[in-house]
C-alpha cells in the first residue's frame, strides 16, 4: 500500500504557472579579454589554464589574439553571475602579481 501512494505522487504533473512556450532562456555572456602586450605570457597562460580551464592549444590561441592587438573571447557562454565572478577572480589574480588585465562581458 505504501508503494502505490509513492507511485501516485511520482506521476503527478508538477505544479507550474508557466507553460513551456512561455519559457525564456537566460541571457548568456561572453568573457572577453582586451589586448595587453605588457602582461607576461606565463601569467596569462596560468590565468587561462587555472581560471578558464582552457587546454594548451586554446590558451595559445587566446594569447596570439591578444598579442596581435585583438580582443579574445575566452569563455563563450556564461550566466551573468558566473561571468562577473570569473572577472573578479581573474583581475584579482593578475593584480596579486602586479599587473592589470582588462576583461569585459559581451553578448553571447
Amino acid at each position: 500500500m505504501m508503494h502505490s501512494s509513492l507511485l501516485s505522487l511520482a506521476i503527478k504533473p508538477p505544479l507550474c504557472s508557466q507553460t513551456a512556450s512561455a519559457y525564456q532562456a537566460p541571457h548568456l555572456y561572453q568573457l572577453v579579454f582586451l589586448p595587453n602586450k605588457t602582461l607576461p605570457i606565463e601569467l596569462l597562460i596560468e590565468v587561462l589554464r587555472f581560471h578558464c580551464h582552457l587546454g594548451e592549444q586554446q590558451a595559445v590561441s587566446v594569447l596570439h589574439k591578444l598579442y596581435v592587438g585583438r580582443k579574445a573571447v575566452v569563455l563563450p557562454a556564461l550566466s551573468f553571475d558566473v561571468a562577473t565572478t570569473k572577472i573578479a577572480q581573474i583581475t584579482a589574480h593578475v593584480a596579486a602579481n602586479g599587473h592589470t588585465l582588462v576583461c569585459e562581458l559581451g553578448a553571447a
